[in-house]
């Protein structure tokens, strides 16, 4: 069978892209199309080398897993909230390799499976629309399954009481921010430097604001009790100054006692105050 570079490359990159899509899709991560592009190219690229000659031993299954991970690591970035899309990625892929070889079986010369790597002969007109309505249907679906996850965000002009000082912010509520208080699973609102320092008393807001380390100032006493709260993603990495507001107002809706956790990442041009859903 006589392979031709442009088709295998074409091939292996749009499988690989709506793959790509797909997890995010599932897993409620966000669109990153140039992401997505540079991790499919990247796979595309892989899947060329593979079938060069001397090079088959690239396609073993040690090595397909880890190019496999490479490719989520550039697609959806190296953070814990990305296992979900990870985990989807390599189950969609499997699914996949299936069909592909299932197709290559019955397909006779127009499909075949070299190294691991899809070739399907045909026009480039009618796999670019062979694609199109494929992705139409598998997004059709997932969504009347409630299958995807949606990712959304929005700003909710909100006030938080610590004792007698009090903060208003915009609260950013997003899908992203994973962190909940370990104590009862509830809501933590992560707020910067700049409200902190509104909230905490007049010693505490100071060492937060020369960014003191939070093992230094949770020692600090005489404001309210302070604990340490560890975070990984869009909150902020390591450990964070955590307290608990005695009352929020989130959008006009009272919420009670909540955490409040300090992250030197808010800078309040982006957001100035984020919390999950």
């Amino acid at each position: 069978m006589t392979v031709y570079i442009d088709e295998l490359l074409a091939v292996n990159f749009i499988l690989d892209y709506a793959l790509l899509r797909a997890s995010a899709r599932i897993a409620g991560r966000r669109k990153n199309r140039p992401r997505f592009l540079l991790a499919a190219a990247g796979g595309a690229l892989y899947a060329l080398v593979c079938c060069l000659p001397g090079a088959d031993f690239l396609s073993s299954l040690p090595l397909r897993l880890l190019a496999g991970g490479g490719m989520c690591s550039a697609a959806f970035g190296v953070r814990r909230e990305a296992l979900r899309a990870y985990g989807w990625f390599f189950v969609l892929g499997a699914a996949l390799a299936g069909g592909v070889g299932t197709l290559a079986r019955f397909g006779g010369d127009r499909a075949e499976v070299i190294f691991g790597a899809a070739y399907v002969r045909m026009p480039l007109w009618l796999l670019l629309t062979s694609s199109g309505a494929v992705w139409a249907v598998l997004t059709l679906v997932t969504r009347i399954t409630g299958l995807t996850r949606s990712v959304k965000s929005e700003k909710r002009h909100s006030v938080i009481f610590c004792g007698e000082n009090r903060a208003e912010v915009d609260v950013l509520t997003d899908t992203g921010c994973l962190l909940r208080d370990p104590a009862d699973n509830g809501r933590v609102i992560v707020v910067g430097r700049e409200t902190a320092e509104k909230l905490l008393p007049g010693h505490i807001g100071a060492a937060v604001r020369k960014g003191l380390p939070p093992e230094e100032i949770v020692a600090l006493e005489g404001g309210p009790a302070m604990r340490l709260l560890g975070a990984s993603g869009v909150a902020g990495e390591g450990l964070l100054l955590c307290f608990t507001a005695s009352e929020v107002i989130l959008g006009g809706v009272p919420q009670g006692p909540t955490a409040v956790a300090v992250s030197p990442n808010l800078d309040g041009e982006a957001a100035e105050a984020l919390t999950g859903v």
